[in-house]
This record gives C-alpha cells, sequence and structure tokens, in this order.
C-alpha cells in the first residue's frame, strides 16, 4: 500500500506519517558496513541528531576518525522525550512510526521493547460546518466527498501551484478547506497554501504500512542513547558551527569554541539553518545548492500536550481532524494509557506563528474554546486541563521549525542537488537532503545518512 492510498484508511485520509517519524538502524543488506578502510584522515560531523549520530556510528564501523559537533546540550535533535507527564512516553517531536519498513521495529524487537498500533480498533472524527462525526457519518456531505476525491485523486499540474490552488481549480468549497488543512498541509509541515503539489506526489505514493506505531513503555531518546551509545564520547557539546572553509586541501570549521580542521566535513544541520545564514561558506554554495535552497521550505512548529482531569473526545477516538488554531487533534493515549486524558495538538506554519506571539495562559483558553466548540462544550463542562507543556520549535535557535517540505516549482531534484558532495570534502545529510521522497522523517534522514557514508567511503577507496 502507498500513502496516497493510505489516505483511505481513516475514511477520508490518513496523516502521511510526518512529523519525524522512525529510527534506523545499520542492518540492511545494502548499508555501507563492512570491514574497516585504510584512511589516516578525520572527519567532522555537524550536528547529534539522528543524522549525524547514524553518519558518525557507520564511519566509525570502517575505523574513521570521527568528532561530531553539537551546539546544543543535547542529543536527538527533533527527537525530544518527556518523562512523568503521563502513564506513557509523551514526545515533543518525533513520536510514529508511519514507514512501510521500519527498521525501528526491527530495533525495537531485537531489544524486546513492546510497540503499539495507536490506531488499532480507533476511529477518526472529522469537525465539518460544527459538527463533528465519524467518516461514516460524513458519507452522504457533498463538502466531505469532495475533499476525498481530491485526497484520493491528487493532481500533477502543468503550473507551479501551491496545494491550496489546486483545491480552488477543483472547485472545493471553502467550508472543507479545514478539513483538508488538516488532512495535507498539515501533515507536511505547513500550509496548503505554502506547499507545491507536485512536490508531494512521489512522497505520497511510498509505501506505508498504514500503522501508526509507538513505543508503548520506552520514549524515544532511550532508543538514541541505546542504538548510539558508542557515539557519546565523540560528541562535542555547545559546539556551534559559524563558517565552513573548504576552499583549501582541508576543511577550516569556525565554531563558537574556535577552529577546527577535518578532511572531510558532513553538514547534518536542519535546512533551516542552512538556509537562514547561520553558517558562513567559503566560497559559497554553488548557484544550483541555493536555487534548490530556494525551492525548499521548513516552517514554523509548535507541539503542545494537554491533560485533562477526563476524556471528552471518545475512549475509541484516535485523530480529529479539521480545527482552524489546530488543524487536528491526536489522542495520544490511544491503546497505550490506562486513563486516555492526554491530547496532542501540533500545530504549523501560519498556526504555529499565530501561536508563537500568545502567553501560554492564551493559548490554553483558545485551545479549550475550540475543543468546546468540537465537543458540545465538555472540554471545559465538569472538566479541567490539569497539565499542559508545549515546544516551540521555531523559537530553537538550533532547530528553527519543523521539517522540510516542497515550495510551488519545487521537486524531488532539489534534494539530489542539495545532497550532492562538494570536492569530495563537504557533505550533506539530514531529512531535507533524502533524495527518495521520505524528506520529513527520521527514516528520511537516516537513509540520507546511509548515502552520504558511501559517498565518503566511496571517495576513500577512489584515491
Amino acid at each position: 500500500m502507498n500513502r496516497r492510498k493510505a489516505l483511505k484508511g481513516i475514511g477520508i485520509g490518513a496523516s502521511a506519517g510526518l512529523f519525524l517519524p522512525t529510527i534506523l538502524t545499520s542492518c540492511k543488506e545494502d548499508d555501507p558496513g563492512g570491514p574497516a578502510i585504510d584512511y589516516n584522515g578525520n572527519v567532522l560531523v555537524v550536528g547529534a541528531g539522528v543524522a549525524g549520530l547514524y553518519v558518525a556510528d557507520l564511519l566509525m564501523q570502517k575505523g574513521l576518525n570521527v568528532t561530531v559537533l553539537e551546539a546544543s546540550e543535547r542529543i536527538g535533535g527533533r527527537i525530544l522525550s518527556i518523562r512523568g507527564f503521563a502513564d506513557f512516553p509523551v514526545e515533543l517531536g518525533a513520536d510514529t512510526i508511519r514507514t512501510g519498513e521500519s527498521l525501528l521495529l526491527k530495533i525495537t524487537s531485537e531489544l524486546n521493547i513492546q510497540v503499539s498500533d495507536l490506531a488499532e480498533a480507533r476511529e477518526d472524527l472529522f469537525y465539518l460546518n460544527g459538527q463533528t462525526k465519524n467518516a461514516a457519518g460524513w458519507a452522504a456531505d457533498s463538502s466531505f466527498s469532495a475533499a476525498q476525491n481530491f485526497i484520493n485523486n491528487l493532481p500533477f499540474t502543468d503550473t507551479d501551484q501551491s496545494i491550496l490552488q489546486a483545491i480552488q481549480e477543483a472547485g472545493i468549497t471553502g467550508d472543507a478547506y479545514p478539513l483538508l488543512e488538516s488532512l495535507l498541509g498539515d501533515q507536511l509541515g505547513s500550509d496548503n497554501s505554502r506547499i507545491g503539489i507536485n512536490g508531494i506526489i512521489k512522497s505520497l505514493n511510498l509505501p506505508t504500512n498504514n500503522k501508526f506505531l509507538a513505543l508503548a513503555n520506552n520514549p524515544l531518546q532511550d532508543i538514541i542513547f541505546s542504538r548510539f551509545s558508542n557515539v557519546l564520547d565523540r560528541i562535542e557539546y555547545n559546539t556551534k558551527v559559524l563558517s565552513v572553509d573548504y576552499s583549501g586541501e582541508e576543511v577550516t570549521i569556525g565554531t563558537s569554541n574556535g577552529n577546527l580542521t577535518a578532511n572531510k566535513v558532513v553538514l547534518t544541520v536542519p535546512v533551516s539553518i542552512i538556509k537562514r545564514g547561520d553558517v558562513n561558506f567559503i566560497p559559497g554554495l554553488p548557484d544550483d545548492k541555493l536555487q534548490a535552497l530556494s525551492r525548499i521550505g521548513m516552517d514554523g512548529a509548535m507541539k503542545m500536550i494537554l491533560r485533562f482531569n477526563r476524556n471528552f473526545w471518545g475512549q475509541t477516538t484516535f485523530k480529529v481532524f479539521g480545527g482552524t488554531m489546530i488543524p487536528m487533534y491526536e489522542g495520544a493515549g490511544s491503546v497505550r494509557s490506562s486513563t486516555n486524558r492526554t491530547l496532542i495538538a501540533t500545530a504549523f506554519g501560519s498556526e504555529a506563528e499565530a501561536l508563537a506571539g500568545l502567553s501560554d495562559e492564551v493559548i490554553k483558553a483558545d485551545l479549550i474554546a475550540e475543543l468546546d466548540a468540537m465537543f458540545e462544550g465538555n472540554a471545559s463542562t465538569n472538566n479541567e486541563l490539569n497539565a499542559f507543556i508545549k515546544k516551540d520549535w521555531s523559537a530553537d535557535e538550533n532547530i528553527g521549525g519543523g521539517y522540510s517540505y516542497p515550495l510551488p516549482g519545487g521537486s524531488d531534484n532539489d534534494r539530489v542537488i542539495l545532497s550532492a558532495p562538494l570536492q569530495d570534502k563537504l557533505y550533506f545529510a539530514g531529512e531535507a537532503a533524502n533524495v527518495n521522497g521520505n524528506y520529513g522523517t527520521v527514516h528520511g534522514a537516516l537513509e540520507s545518512a546511509e548515502k552520504t557514508v558511501q559517498e565518503i567511503i566511496d571517495s576513500i577507496l577512489a584515491k
């Protein structure tokens, strides 16, 4: 089953499984493992997210001298686990596994770590024209059907259109726009008005297992620490990279703690860091990379976890689509919690930007107001929001948003160009540099890491 077909799995559509949903380990037959190679040089990896950790791990397996430079005080990048908030693992970043061939499943099996299918025996709800119903309840509604048909038959256009422009050309009425925003734009990391429709076609056609798997008892950060424990003593924390000079025989890295040199450098920072000019490249990046970057977006992202006194959305409800403040709410305790009183609220793009300027108290009041509208006042009637936590990924200076998406006019070839090494000295990895259509996922970030490591090995063996 591919991602587009999986959209039918919830009656109208399913999320594309993004927000960085899986972790990879070195166990594929075609990964760049194998015996060590003879190399006297050193490699600097910039960024200790999963892509950087995996690059370092694979290169260390080959016997290379590797150091990882991390701008913050922790590893994991856009994976951030919170303990003690609920009776199940709470994630403020990556949370679910949505790839068809997830190697995380193999890792968890080998480690005897239990996973849960959050959607098992659950249903999704859709908020449309002031009412909340399941897919069957909306089956006869023309706006719901139009949205469903649009998702199941995404058009490839001859012009550089946004998803919203394609929706408008399809003649879909405005009452279905919030629903389509929650089912497409929000799942892809931005707004329908900003995402290029042609650039998402390949991604939505990739295989998916049509599941929403999550660790039942263990935070994702536990898996990161366990899988990459051998890399931890190679990491220099609180070391922000300011410049990359690849004009000489060696690469000189200017950091907040001084200069370093290396024979090869791998950049795994989020694409937002490169786009906003935080790293000064000497010489500047080639025009083709700059053009590719101009067609790749990365917007604001805010994730909030809400714990109520009681569940008002239904014990068998998984996701609620169609909100305006928050396009999609998720029953975070589905299957895993004994009480199931916790909701996830994630906003991207313009919704995240609007929330960024509000206080926590205003955000909480607005969230409850929207949930009251969806559930006949039950969010506030005989109920209380007794715990709230948020992560504004846009405000994290080392991340700068959610994850990458194609702008109008963008294509997968932009990621091929972005990921191409420069002079066999400077390499690029991470979810935005994934060339297989798996951008916006940790699975894609680590696929990219494997590609980069193979490029490094090939360049060494070719000398």
